[in-house]
């Protein structure tokens, strides 16, 4: 499963039309995102921020031994593209949502979760970029019940997709260099070495994950889903 998990984190390849990039046009304030969402540039710099209360280690909903039974959420494939010069690029991010029992399913609040989807990017020296109430496109349209609510199946679960501009990282920062920073090390044969130099964790906040986690006795609680792009 570990393997999966790395093949799907660099399944989107990286697409540069263009030299002399420029950098973001991020802020060091909360600002509107065009296409939706709202950036957490008054978080720049800030160490372990994350818009939702996610625990330390990634929920993955049994998917792997030793992790808490319940619903989960997976990374899947994530990469930077910059279209052609002048353009600042943005992030293409995609993860799956799985209930974790085959006798359930999960009713996520609109938009996605009660308060959308996050997203932040950390390195050393703190936050680097990052947004919150991003708007999602689902693999399944059908998905969205006449309610407005949003159905993760039982069977098959949901997967989803989103895009990151560059206006979400915060000055001095390009999606290219940021990008390059969420792959892991590897040697001369190409085995990872260690945990990436820059940490991308995207989450969400539904009371629907808690009702679901006690309703199968998961030892993990609360209403957060996240995932990151740790091996």
């Amino acid at each position: 499963m570990i393997g999966l998990l790395v093949i799907l984190g660099y399944a989107y390849h990286q697409r540069l039309f263009g030299l002399n990039q420029p950098a973001a046009a991020g802020s060091t304030q909360d600002m509107p995102l065009v296409g939706g969402g709202v950036s957490d540039g008054s978080k720049c710099g800030t160490k372990g921020y994350q818009y939702f209360a996610v625990s330390t280690v990634t929920d993955i909903g049994g998917m792997l031994p030793g992790t808490p039974a319940g619903p989960a959420m997976v990374l899947g494939s994530y990469g930077a593209e910059v279209s052609g010069q002048g353009d600042p690029g943005e992030f293409t991010i995609s993860f799956s949502l799985a209930t974790g029992s085959s006798a359930h399913s999960l009713d996520l609040t609109a938009p996605f979760g009660a308060l959308g989807v996050a997203v932040e990017i950390e390195g050393p020296n703190g936050l680097v970029g990052g947004a919150h109430n991003l708007p999602v496109t689902l693999d399944d349209p059908s998905a969205r019940l006449p309610n407005g609510k949003i159905r993760v199946g039982n069977a098959y679960g949901l997967s989803a997709e989103l895009k990151l501009p560059a206006a979400a990282l915060c000055p001095g920062y390009d999606v290219m260099d940021v990008n390059n920073e969420l792959s892991p090390p590897s040697d001369s044969h190409d085995t990872i070495t260690g945990q990436p130099p820059y940490t991308l964790t995207v989450s969400i906040s539904d009371p629907a994950v808690t009702v679901s986690r006690a309703e199968l006795h998961s030892t993990a609680g609360g209403p957060v889903l996240a995932a990151d792009n740790h091996v």
